[in-house]
């Protein structure tokens, strides 16, 4: 009797918790080898620890960190496509929030509407997640200077 093929072909959920399984059983083998990553240890200390609390604030710290650093590339992209060149630019994050600090030359409106169309279009797609850009943005004649919390990205 010749099989369909529903009767071989594992489901994509088969697949999928055959692959999750799997690679579980590797983290596994370095833990008890002590191969895996200091990243991997932390993970699985937490994990295995059973502790609510500190398993939630791990996963908060990571989608924090893969958000962050998604808002920032999206946003450095977004005024890259749009050839905006402020005199500085700098960054500061908080767990949700990516605030901005750009210094543009004196009446440069171009750049100030391109700067917060950047802002825009990033709030657009982050904004379901919890997570936004605030910008500041001073003209050269402003004569402030970049606060030390934030992290300098570009200077003419």
């Amino acid at each position: 009797m010749i099989s369909s093929p529903c009767e071989c072909s594992p489901t994509k959920s088969e697949r999928w918790f055959d692959d999750f399984i799997g690679r579980l059983r590797a983290d596994q083998i370095q833990l008890e080898t002590e191969m895996a990553s200091k990243a991997t240890q932390s993970l699985y200390k937490i994990m295995i620890s059973d502790n609510a609390d500190d398993i939630v604030m791990y996963g908060r710290q990571m989608g924090s960190e893969y958000f962050l650093k998604n808002l920032v590339f999206d946003y450095v992209t977004e005024t890259v496509k749009m050839d905006c060149k402020p005199k500085k630019l700098a960054f500061f994050h908080t767990s949700s929030r990516l605030l901005v600090w750009a210094e543009i030359n004196d009446n440069d409106e171009p750049t100030e509407d391109k700067l917060l169309l950047a802002e825009a279009k990033v709030n657009a797609k982050y904004h379901r997640f919890g997570f936004h850009v605030s910008s500041t943005i001073l003209e050269k004649c402003d004569e402030f200077k970049v606060p030390d919390q934030y992290q300098l990205f570009l200077t003419d």
